[in-house]
């Protein structure tokens, strides 16, 4: 039986970052774009299903001005239709 999506070493191949992997447990690739990726996970202490955006930075351009829009906005945002920014987390290379 192959490994499930969540397990350590596939988790750790997706998001590099030990600090989502001490609080999410990745379940699976949700959808991939321009932008970035998105994942399925659950966070660890209350059990909620939550979706993880990674967003690649440009070695020379930086954090797209798409995505520091989209935080932005979902930071201020708050509609039943509307996945809520519950946490963001900065790397040298990733939002």
């Amino acid at each position: 039986m192959a490994a499930p999506f969540g397990a350590p070493q596939i988790q750790q191949a997706l998001v590099h970052d030990p600090r989502i992997l001490a609080k999410y447990e990745i379940q699976e690739k949700h959808g991939q774009g321009v932008y970035g990726t998105v994942f399925k996970a659950k966070n660890k202490a209350t059990e909620e299903i939550v979706a993880i955006k990674r967003i690649a930075a440009e070695e020379d351009e930086g954090i797209p001005a798409t995505a520091i829009r989209e935080v932005a906005v979902l930071r201020d945002l708050q509609h039943v239709n509307v996945v809520a920014l519950r946490d963001l987390l900065c790397t040298p290379r990733h939002i």
